[in-house]
């Protein structure tokens, strides 16, 4: 972490290549794509997961994307839910493939090199189907957290790994969330996206597109 504390990978890119280059935030990039591909009427309140090396998140509000004062706003893998065994601990640390990669160091194994889309995900078993229950139960969690601060109409789970994996995933959020006492009769609308791995980079592309052909607010293409 120390070697990438002061880094500013846009300014070096830019440098390298000789072509201005803009910085988003992953989790906000995938959030806007996931958003803008829903069908109108689109959600008013939106929270989105991605679950890669950390978790990427964002939310939409009233057709806006809520990025903050540095663009890092919606930070929601930073939410305290409890782990299996009661205690407080960050979405990031349960259910993030970092989270995973530490479960199989502890069994004596090792996380597969390269894109976990390619992985051969029954060989990480039974460690992989363990990760894949806690990380339900605390992205579950992190939806009524969120729910609780805004009026959230729908909660979007994906991941960058293979959709039978991601299925299986939002699966166990689903039952988790249906186990959890809700302070109101109504539930969160929770959703698996479709658009896994790809999302940021889309959601960057249109960003890039908005921020440099238009001026006005960003609920001009999202209501």
């Amino acid at each position: 972490m120390e070697l990438w504390r002061d880094a500013n990978p846009a300014v070096e890119l830019s440098q390298a290549v000789g072509e201005p280059v803009e910085w988003f935030n992953d989790g906000n990039a995938g959030c806007w794509a996931e958003f803008l591909s829903r069908p109108e009427p689109r959600p008013s309140g939106l929270a989105y997961f991605q679950v890669g090396t950390m978790i990427g998140a964002g939310v939409a509000l009233n057709g806006q994307l809520w990025q903050g004062r540095t663009g890092n706003a919606a930070n929601l893998g930073a939410i305290l839910v409890p782990d299996i065994k009661g205690q407080p601990n960050y979405v990031h640390t349960i259910a993030s493939i970092l989270a995973l990669q530490q479960r199989l160091e502890a069994s004596g194994s090792r996380l597969p090199p390269g894109d976990p889309m390619n992985w051969d995900w029954a060989s990480l078993e039974p460690v992989a189907s363990a990760w894949l229950d806690d990380a339900g139960r605390a992205l579950a969690g992190a939806v009524l957290n969120t729910r609780a601060v805004m009026e959230l109409d729908l909660a979007i789970i994906d991941g960058v790994m293979p959709r039978p994996v991601v299925r299986r995933l939002f699966e166990r959020v689903e039952h988790h969330l249906a186990a959890m006492p809700h302070f109101r009769t109504d539930r969160p609308s929770v959703v698996m996206g479709h658009l896994g791995g790809g999302a940021a980079a889309s959601g960057a592309a249109q960003l890039l597109l908005f921020h440099c052909f238009f001026s006005r607010a960003w609920n001009i293409f999202a209501t």
